[in-house]
């Protein structure tokens, strides 16, 4: 085989010059650039020719109308979007407008409300202030009453009872004394006058020798008789423990009955009505 030295049929770059940032700079750069190819065909595609023509022009008419589509969709849709913010803006408008109107007449009627309900509670408020007052007083002045008669009662009447059973009884034991010390004066004055007598007949016994067996037998009598000496001494000091008996006997009883009548009052002006 020879060898075929012959070049492929390949299109050499044309080299072209161009200043960049204009003429001042001076600035040449190549690009390369491939050479123009030209569309020649055979003459018998003439049809395949008119048919791609045809489809162009169809694709024009698509793209068009397509276009136009586009258009007038774009623009109906902004009227839509439009007239719909508008009447939300509208709803939104009305709606605000309802509830201030709404808030201003709830405010206004709770103000009245309110404002009635302060008035009926200040005229209940006043007239239960009044009633108690009223009420208050006539606690007050009943109770006044109340101690006023408590004070008559339990303490002015019953010093009174007090002090004339008291008197009473100061009175009583002073006469009971009187004739207990008398009785006992008299007594000792009897006695006095026995032993008195007692001895002048002794003296003229004595003095008497005629009368000696008598006073012998006096003697033995007296002797005899000295117990009863004791009993009349232990009676006469018997006498005196009785009278000072007597004597805080009376007291005593004077005090219980001062002390019951006290109680007596008491508990009757308990028991009356108040």
């Amino acid at each position: 085989m020879g060898c075929n030295t012959s070049k492929p049929n390949v299109q050499e770059p044309v080299i072209v010059k161009s200043t960049l940032n204009g003429p001042e700079n001076g600035i040449l750069k190549n690009i390369s650039q491939p050479a123009p190819v030209t569309n020649e065909k055979p003459e018998g595609d003439a049809e395949s020719v008119q048919k791609e023509e045809a489809k162009s022009d169809q694709l024009d008419g698509s793209i068009s109308t397509k276009g136009e589509q586009v258009v007038q969709s774009v623009s109906t849709t902004g009227v839509q979007v439009e007239g719909s913010v508008a009447s939300k803006g509208e709803q939104v408008a009305e709606s605000v407008s309802n509830k201030e109107v709404q808030v201003i007449k709830s405010m206004s009627s709770k103000g009245e409300q309110i404002v009635e309900s302060v008035s009926t509670q200040g005229v209940q408020v006043s007239k239960t202030v009044a009633s108690k007052g009223e009420q208050v007083d006539e606690l007050v002045s009943h109770k006044t009453e109340q101690v006023e008669e408590m004070v008559v009662t339990h303490v002015e009447e019953p010093v009174a009872t007090v002090a004339e059973t008291v008197a009473e009884a100061v009175d009583h034991t002073e006469d009971e004394v009187k004739e207990i010390n008398s009785a006992l004066e008299e007594a000792v004055a009897e006695s006095v006058q026995n032993k008195e007598e007692k001895e002048e007949e002794e003296e003229k016994a004595v003095a008497d020798p005629a009368t000696i067996p008598e006073v012998v037998a006096q003697v033995i009598e007296e002797q005899k008789d000295e117990p009863e000496v004791a009993k009349t001494e232990e009676s006469e000091e018997k006498q005196e423990q009785a009278a000072e008996q007597t004597e805080n006997q009376t007291e005593a009883s004077g005090e219980k009955d001062t002390a019951s009548q006290h109680e007596q009052s008491v508990t009757k002006n308990d028991e009356a009505p108040q």
